[in-house]
C-alpha cells in the first residue's frame, strides 16, 4: 500500500504586521471604511481578516 500526501504547492511569505498596517493605512487614506479596507487587506495579503479590522481600527484610534 502507498500513501501519497500532497502538500501546499506555493508558499506564500509571511507577512508582517507592519505591511498589513500599511495596506490597511493606505486604504483608508484613499476614502475605503475601515470595514472595506480590512476586507481587501485581508483577500490581497491572505491575511485574517480579523488581524486587518484590528489594524484598521488602531489606525483610526491613532487619527483622533
Amino acid at each position: 500500500m502507498t500513501l501519497v500526501v500532497d502538500g501546499a504547492t506555493h508558499v506564500a511569505d509571511e507577512v508582517t504586521a507592519e505591511e498589513v498596517k500599511m495596506q490597511v493605512a493606505a486604504l483608508m487614506s484613499s476614502g475605503q471604511s475601515t470595514s472595506s479596507a480590512a476586507k481587501i487587506t485581508s483577500k490581497q495579503l491572505g491575511v485574517p481578516r480579523r488581524q486587518a479590522y484590528a489594524a484598521a481600527l488602531g489606525i483610526q484610534r491613532d487619527k483622533e
